[in-house]
């Protein structure tokens, strides 16, 4: 008798809040013979007609791996290569039969609407077929397997995972440099700003609001990861967090935020009495959303939206706009309200006040700067800076100059102070990397997209051709990449000083530090986190495993296998920046 044939074992979106890296599993309650999964894109109808599902996978391209936890081994195994899913080519995956009860996605996605096709093992077992697998069906049935975690492999492992849910999304990486979404003390700070901001006649009543603020900023940045990295004099810290105790740490922020409750607490009566109490109130108990609050931003600084509002002549503007400067700050620490942000125009007049030809104070382009290297830790940052925000095709990437860029390449060749110019560099070594990195990603999807089965076309040869040489760029810059020296004399003395007062030559501590500081150290500076986050990101390692394991790629000879090995050869010189550095 034949084998029957397969029917829908699973069938449902996967949806997420944001674009990110995910890891989804499915379980299934017995154990079942997987024989093709089918992706749908947006608005798409299954092949299996007597499903109601339409198709909701975000974005139209992306990386995508599969596994499986097959009875008695101890780590999932792949069900296939990986691949790159696009909504222009075919999306049904046929597989070899597998007995499994427990399926892995990973991928940079959004939602992702997934079909599994197949037969459980009962339905099998009716029709006496014997299944050339590497497990006999009895050994299945009478031992499900129980997929365990800490057995995967490390990028799979999880510590939240809860094995009752269905279907449930697990976070693979525990490096997480950016924040998804603002803090409870942000947010109060945030929110109990721009409530009293809305005060009428705010200058006389709290005359000292602008400081206070900026106080409370202070206080939190430098005691966070969203304060703007500054190159450390030695060598040996490179990229080196705060040593504050996460407890003191969130002391401190606390008190920032106290600080403004109490200004709050003292004005709030006189505010009531004279304007009524309605639309001054304030509750800290249910904080609003962060979108809620960028509203209340936008709606409290216009100028935000129209730059020609600003007037940088008028004292009480210009205090104002360092009040203003300091809470963008805080909100582009994290990627939901950088999001709002930049959506609705800001990183545009931040460009524009870049490049005002009003003389600034050192303070206000220091905040600007920093604002610009928070906002650039997150995607959407990097592209609304380059001038690239909103793209109508992913795919590829906008020509012509950037106002952002140049407007900090004009900063340094204006001889700007040494932190000014190393925080200028600094951003624009991390705005060309992901200019490369998108260009990158561009050249691997047009290479990889629509593939035919048995050669390879002089279009997609020049794809490679460009995808190589943006890779020698990419390993080139990690390695660059590393701390500026403030080459000031009184810098100099004070870096001659302090080795001059090394313990002893032969000491442990002095030899590690030499060591450290010499450029022949195997162990190189750490990599700045912020690119590790933004490679995660934009989905470079799956992106480069597709291409290699693409089997057309195989097939390649002559100059398209020499360039193939030239993007081999890269990607393995830039993991191997990332495996010598501490970050990496």
């Amino acid at each position: 008798m034949g084998r029957p044939e397969p029917v829908v074992l699973f069938a449902q979106t996967i949806l997420h809040s944001q674009l990110d890296e995910y890891v989804d599993e499915v379980l299934f309650s017995e154990p079942v013979v997987i024989t093709a999964c089918e992706f749908l894109e947006q608005n798409a109808a299954p092949s299996t007609p007597n499903i109601s599902l339409v198709g909701a996978t975000s974005p139209p391209s992306f990386a995508l791996e599969v596994f499986v936890h097959c009875d008695g081994e101890s780590r999932f195994r792949r069900l296939c290569l990986p691949f790159l899913y696009s909504h222009s080519s075919s999306n049904v995956l046929e597989v070899e039969a597998i007995v499994t009860n427990h399926l892995v996605l990973r991928g940079t996605y959004r939602s992702l609407t997934l079909v599994i096709y197949g037969n459980t093992a009962e339905d099998l077992g009716q029709f006496n077929i014997e299944l050339g697998l590497d497990h006999s069906l009895a050994n299945v049935v009478s031992s499900p397997s129980e997929g365990k975690f800490e057995d995967l492999p490390p990028a799979l492992r999880s510590s939240k995972f809860k094995f009752e849910e269905s279907l449930s999304s697990i976070k693979p990486l525990s490096f997480q440099s950016t924040d998804l979404d603002l803090s409870l003390e942000v947010k109060k700070i945030l929110y109990l700003a721009l409530k009293m901001h809305q005060i009428p006649n705010v200058e006389n009543l709290i005359p000292d609001l602008g400081s206070a603020v900026i106080s409370a900023v202070s206080k939190y940045v430098t005691n966070s990861n969203c304060m703007p990295h500054s190159w450390n004099q030695d060598l040996a810290d490179g990229f080196s967090k705060s040593n504050l105790d996460p407890q003191e740490s969130n002391n401190v922020h606390t008190e920032a935020s106290n600080e403004l409750f109490e200004i709050w607490k003292n004005v709030h009566s006189v505010a009531a009495t004279r304007f009524g109490d309605d639309g001054f109130a304030v509750g800290l108990e249910e904080l609003p959303t962060t979108k809620t609050i960028l509203e209340l931003f936008n709606n409290s600084f216009p100028y935000y939206r129209n730059c020609s509002l600003l007037d940088l002549q008028c004292p009480s503007q210009n205090n104002w706009l360092v009040m203003s400067l300091s809470l963008v700050l805080l909100i582009c620490s994290s990627k939901e309200s950088c999001f709002y942000f930049v959506d609705a125009g800001g990183m545009e007049q931040i460009i524009n006040l870049l490049c005002w030809n009003t003389p600034k104070s050192t303070a206000t382009t220091l905040l600007l700067l920093g604002i610009v290297e928070n906002a650039t830790r997150h995607g959407v940052g990097c592209e609304a800076f380059l001038g690239w925000w909103p793209r109508s095709d992913r795919n590829s990437i906008p020509t012509g100059s950037s106002d952002g860029y140049c407007s900090l390449l004009k900063l340094l060749l204006e001889k700007e102070r040494h932190d000014i110019a190393s925080r200028a560099t600094y951003v624009l070594q991390r705005l060309r990397f992901y200019e490369i990195l998108s260009r990158y990603e561009s050249a691997v999807i047009k290479v990889v997209s629509n593939l035919p089965s048995d050669e390879l076309s002089a279009d997609r040869v020049s794809f490679l051709i460009f995808a190589s040489s943006e890779l020698a760029e990419m390993s080139k810059l990690i390695k660059i990449c590393g701390p500026i020296e403030d080459p000031s004399p009184e810098a100099i003395a004070r870096r001659i000083s302090k080795s001059s007062h090394l313990e002893d030559s032969l000491s442990f501590k002095a030899t590690i530090g030499l060591i450290t500081s010499s450029k022949y150290s195997f162990l190189q500076f750490d990599t700045d986190s912020c690119l590790l986050s933004l490679i995660q990101e934009r989905g470079f390692f799956p992106l480069s495993a597709a291409l290699l394991s693409s089997p057309v790629m195989h097939l390649a000879s002559g100059p398209a296998a020499e360039i193939l090995m030239e993007i081999t050869s890269s990607i393995e010189s830039i993991l191997l920046s990332l495996l010598f550095c501490r970050s990496g």
